[in-house]
C-alpha cells in the first residue's frame, strides 16, 4: 500500500539536538518538496542556503504488524 506523505510537514529553519526530543512549538506547516530557503536567480553565496534544517512528520500506520518490516523512501527528482 502507497501513501502520500507530502503534505503538512513541519519545519524549522534551523537544528539543534534539542529538537530530537521535544520539537519547537514554533515551526511553519509545509508540503514537501520544499525550499528551505529562498534565494534571487543572480545570488551565488552558499552560506546563505547550504544550513541544516529540520523537518517533522508524525503519521500512524493502519494494521500495524510488528512482524513486518515497514520503509519509507525518500527521494529527489531532477529536473
Amino acid at each position: 500500500m502507497k501513501t502520500s506523505l507530502n503534505f503538512s510537514w513541519k519545519f524549522v529553519p534551523d537544528f539543534q539536538s534539542a529538537y530530537l526530543k521535544k520539537f519547537p512549538e514554533k515551526y511553519q506547516e509545509i508540503n514537501i518538496p520544499h525550499n528551505a530557503f529562498e534565494v534571487p536567480y543572480n545570488y551565488f553565496n552558499e552560506n546563505d542556503y547550504q544550513k541544516v534544517v529540520t523537518y517533522e512528520k508524525v503519521f500512524d500506520i493502519d494494521n500495524f504488524d510488528k512482524n513486518r518490516r515497514y520503509f519509507i523512501r525518500i527521494w529527489r527528482i531532477k529536473k
